[in-house]
Parts: structure tokens; sequence; C-alpha cells
């Protein structure tokens, strides 16, 4: 019976993120790039920052970076279904929903190149690791004796002050600082509880993250790349980053001891 459930959960995953590639395709059929002429560009739009070929005509400008955020839609969906059965579900409930709408955020972005697009990019950035600190911080401080929605409320208020601060922040230091946080924080509760953590796990996603910067830094400098390709160097690191991140939400919720957040 529980393997039986699993595997039509594991359908229905499939079933919407084949339904996400669908929509995104028809929406490029139905409606053309004039969708956008009237909405401010973004600078990396305007600057042509990455590599693939900018189809201004076309109401998804940039396809593969575009179809390749569909992996984080996957990973948020994979987290919502299968989520473990615990006292507090709020942080981990939360972590799926910021990978939806980063799938969103960061599709809506490339597809129109707008500035309202990187906007909303890079605040499901920066939630997903807001989603990951409070993780840490959660079994730090144990917040499991909190009440739900005022810490839902919280992170959320944190989110939308990013949004207003966004303009003032530099994007590059601001996810370098979360990255060395939530990897302290990882290896402080791996030698607070040395046999609960599956230690492997955090230098396996700092060098997938790694590698994902290194190709992201050869695309944006236009390093062995062709515009018109569908293999695309800024795609390929939607893909990792989803991957290093979902590593990190496994270390953080899936102990060796159980589930627990």
């Amino acid at each position: 019976m529980v393997q039986t459930n699993t595997n039509k959960k594991l359908i229905l995953v499939l079933s919407i993120i084949v339904g996400f590639g669908i929509a995104f395709g028809l929406l490029d059929i139905l409606f053309s790039g004039n969708i956008w002429a009237a909405m401010k560009p973004s600078k990396s739009g305007l600057v042509g920052e990455y590599c693939e070929f900018d189809h201004k005509a076309d109401f998804i400008r940039q396809k593969a970076n575009t179809y390749s955020n569909i992996f984080y839609g996957f990973i948020g969906l994979f987290i919502l279904f299968f989520r473990p059965k615990n006292q507090n579900q709020i942080l981990v409930s939360y972590m799926g929903w910021v990978y939806v709408y980063l799938c969103f955020g960061s599709a809506f972005f490339h597809a129109s190149l707008t500035h309202l697009g990187q906007l909303f990019d890079m605040n499901a950035t920066y939630g997903l690791n807001i989603a990951l600190v409070f993780l840490c911080l959660g079994q730090v401080l144990s917040f499991n004796g909190l009440r739900k929605w005022p810490l839902l409320a919280l992170i959320i208020f944190i989110q939308i002050l990013f949004i207003v601060l966004w303009p003032y922040l530099n994007s590059t230091y601001m996810i370098l600082a979360f990255v060395l946080f939530i990897n302290l924080m990882q290896v402080y509760l791996y030698f607070k509880h040395k046999n609960t953590y599956r230690i492997a796990l955090i230098p396996l996603a700092f060098l997938i993250l790694f590698l994902a910067v290194k190709i992201r830094t050869n695309d944006v400098q236009k390093l062995d790349c062709d515009p018109n390709s569908w293999f695309q160097g800024h795609a390929l690191w939607h893909i990792l980053t989803g991957i290093s991140t979902g590593l990190s939400y496994l270390y953080l919720v899936f102990r060796k001891d159980g589930p627990l957040v």
C-alpha cells in the first residue's frame, strides 16, 4: 500500500512537471515578444549577459534558460509531496513552495528579460537561501515549540523585505554570505550531533555549487558557448544549483535517526 501511494505521488509530480513544460510551450506559440515591449528591460537583457541567443520576437526570449527552471519546480513538488511527517512541517513546506516560486520567477525573467522578471528571479533565489537558513536555525534553536503561523509570517516578512531592499543589495555578496552561513551552520550541527547527520552531503553540495558557479561564469564570459544551442551554461547552472540546494535540504531534514525539522 505504501509503495502504491508513493508511485501515485511520483506519477502526479511528473505529470505536473510535464504540464509546466506544455504550458511554457503553448505560451510561446500563442504570444509574441510584443507582450514584454511595454515593460522596463533588465540590465542583463540590455547588455546580453548570458550566452544564449535573445529571441526578441518570441514570448520566450531565452529558450534553454527558461525551460531549465522546470527542474526547480520538480524539486519543489517532490519536497511538497514527499515531505516527512513530523511535528512542524512549516519550514519544509515553505522550502518546497519557494522552489516552485523560483521555477516561475526565474522562468519569467529569462522569458521576458525584464526588470520585473529579474526582481522575481532574485527574490526567489534569496527566498531559497532564507528557507535553508531557517531550516538550519530550526535545528540549532529548536523551532518545534513555536507556533507555526507566526514563524511563517516572519519568514514571509523577511522575503518581502528583500523585495524592497533588492535595488540596494549586491547579489553576489548576499548569496556568498548566505552560502557561508548555511555551510557553517551545517558543519556546526554535525559536530554537535556527529552520529545524526550525513556529513558527506556537505562537501558534495559545495563541490556541485562550485562547479555551477564556474559554468555560470564561463557562460557570462561567452567561453565555449553556442548561442543557438539548447545546451547552455546558465541552464546547467539552474540544474546544478537545484541539486546543490536539494542536497542541503536532504542533509538537514533526512537525518540518520529519521526525518526531523
